[in-house]
């Protein structure tokens, strides 16, 4: 038993499959688009769940457990990467990502974040800064580069 729509003009039914198609192409690139969390820090011993990397991208944790500073690297707030991590993990607008270091900057509590074009230039920098934290679209554990596993 299925459902059955009262027959329509050409067009609506036109309209109806171009609307399924875009939502359909929407719910696939937002799923499949997703950002991998990336350090300098080798992670044992270490909980890190959402609210500390919440933390960490809002400027309000300054060091790591072991008393390393954190340095923040990020991408273009346009890119599909910096998107990704506020949608997906932060759960905030990247407006208001802005918002919250425009606060800590201003405040002068802390450091601006580090800008970087690509997830290639993320990687290599944070190989070469102790203590840093950045985001990629998708990564595999290399020399220097430790993927976080949110708990």
């Amino acid at each position: 038993m299925g459902v059955t729509f009262p027959p329509r003009h050409g067009k609506y039914n036109l309209m109806l499959f171009r609307s399924f198609v875009t939502i359909t192409a929407i719910l696939t690139v937002s799923y499949a688009h997703s950002v991998e969390i990336v350090t300098s820090m080798p992670q044992q011993g270490i909980d890190i769940n959402t609210r500390m990397i919440k933390a960490i991208f809002s400027g309000k944790a300054k060091y790591w457990p072991d008393g390393t500073p954190i340095k923040v690297i990020t991408q273009p707030k346009d890119s599909s990467q910096h998107l990704n991590l506020c949608k997906d993990i932060l759960k905030v607008h990247p407006r208001q990502f802005s918002r919250n270091w425009d606060i800590v900057l201003f405040s002068g509590f802390g450091e601006k974040p580090i800008l970087v074009e690509s997830d290639q230039e993320v990687l290599e920098k944070i190989k070469s800064t102790n203590g840093s934290i950045g985001y990629v679209n998708t990564t595999s554990e290399e020399g220097g580069i430790y993927v976080i596993q949110i708990k």
